[in-house]
C-alpha cells in the first residue's frame, strides 16, 4: 500500500519561489541561489518518497536546471514549486522508460547469444556426424593413412595392401597415381569444406 503524500509544504513559499525564479531569470545570482537552496531539497524529499535516494537527488537537482531551459513555459503568478514537481516528475517518468527499455535490450541481447552459442554447438554436432559419416565411408586403409596423419601427426604411408599395382615410372602412370591420390582424399577435403 502506497502511503499517500501531503504536498501542502509546497505551498509555503510559492510566491517567494515564483519571485526568486523571476529574479533569477533576470540574472540575479543570490535569487537563484535562494531558489535552489529552498527548493531541491523540498524537490528531492518529495521524490525520494517515490524513487531511490540516488535518482531523487540526482533528479532534483536535473529538474532545477530542466526548469531555467524550460523558463519560457513558466507563466507569471504561477506557483513555482507544483510546475517544478510536474517537470521532476515528467522527467522521473522518462528516465523509468528509458532503463526499462535499455533493461529490455540487454536481455535480448544476451538472449540471443545464448541463441548463438546453442547454434554453433548445434552446428559443431552437425559438422562431426558429417565428418563421422564421411570417414566410414571410406576403405579402413584410408582410414589408417588418415589416422596416422592427423590424429598421431605421424607420417601417412600407404599400407602394401593399398598399392594394386606397382609404381609405374612413365608419365601416364604418375598421372594415374595422382589421380588415384585425389581420389583417396576427396571425401577428406569435401568433409574440411563442410567443417
Amino acid at each position: 500500500m502506497k502511503a499517500t503524500l501531503d504536498d501542502t509544504s509546497f505551498g509555503q513559499q510559492t510566491d517567494a519561489c515564483s519571485e526568486w525564479f523571476e529574479s533569477a531569470l533576470r540574472g540575479d545570482e543570490a535569487a537563484a541561489t535562494r531558489l535552489y537552496q529552498h527548493c531541491v531539497p523540498l524537490l528531492r524529499g518529495w521524490l525520494a518518497t517515490r524513487l531511490s535516494e540516488t535518482q531523487a537527488a540526482d533528479l532534483a537537482h536535473d529538474a532545477m536546471v530542466h526548469a531555467f531551459r524550460k523558463h519560457a513555459q513558466f507563466r507569471a503568478g504561477t506557483v513555482f514549486m507544483p510546475w517544478l514537481r510536474t517537470l521532476a516528475w515528467h522527467m522521473a517518468l522518462n528516465q523509468i522508460r528509458d532503463d526499462a527499455r535499455e533493461q529490455s535490450r540487454i536481455i535480448a541481447w544476451v538472449d540471443q547469444q545464448r541463441l548463438q552459442d546453442v547454434q554453433a554447438d548445434n552446428e559443431s554436432e552437425t559438422r562431426f556426424a558429417a565428418m563421422d559419416r564421411c570417414l566410414f565411408t571410406l576403405p579402413e586403409a584410408q582410414r589408417q593413412l588418415l589416422h596416422l596423419h592427423y590424429a598421431e601427426n605421424k607420417p601417412a604411408r600407404p599400407s602394401p595392401n593399398l598399392r594394386a599395382a606397382p609404381v609405374a615410372r612413365s608419365p601416364s602412370a604418375s598421372i594415374a597415381s595422382a589421380r588415384k591420390c585425389d581420389a583417396i582424399s576427396a571425401p577428406w577435403k569435401q568433409m574440411m569444406t563442410i567443417w
